[in-house]
């Protein structure tokens, strides 16, 4: 697992997220008060933008890191 990928997931669970592995291989992040669910990438290459993407994505769906 990626550094980066690893710590938006131990973040996320700290704010109260459910994390789980999607079917698709990705990361699938849930937010149990809202039932709102987003992915997260699994790889996120090489640039920053997937991570920034993927906090958005958390942000939207009620989850504040």
């Amino acid at each position: 697992m990626n550094k980066e990928i690893g710590q938006l997931i131990k973040a996320a669970e700290q704010a109260g997220a459910v994390v789980t592995r999607a079917r698709n291989g990705h990361w699938r992040v849930v937010n149990p008060a809202t039932g709102r669910s987003t992915q997260i990438p699994a790889t996120p290459g090489g640039a920053c933008r997937p991570i920034l993407n993927a906090r958005t994505r958390m942000r939207r769906i009620g989850i504040a890191l």
